[in-house]
């Protein structure tokens, strides 16, 4: 079974550690834990970026990206 759980750090109490021991009873698990940030803030730090997306947007057009390299300009 994969569970991924989303929330702030500070909702991590024995509350949630205990409703995992209950789910995982007698189980191995593994804990990863992923800071999770936007991405669209992210790539706003960037005033080339932040222009390339508005202009994208004002012109309605379709943009793809295969990989944020792709759309990083530096």
């Amino acid at each position: 079974m994969n569970a991924i759980y989303r929330l702030e750090a500070n909702e991590i109490n024995n509350d949630f550690i205990k409703s995992i021991k209950n789910i995982y009873k007698n189980k191995r698990i593994e804990i990863i834990i992923n800071e999770i940030y936007d991405e669209t803030e992210y790539l706003k730090k960037d005033e080339n970026n932040y222009d390339l997306i508005l202009e994208n947007i004002k012109s309605d057009k379709k943009v793809i990206f295969n990989s944020l390299q792709d759309l990083i300009i530096g």
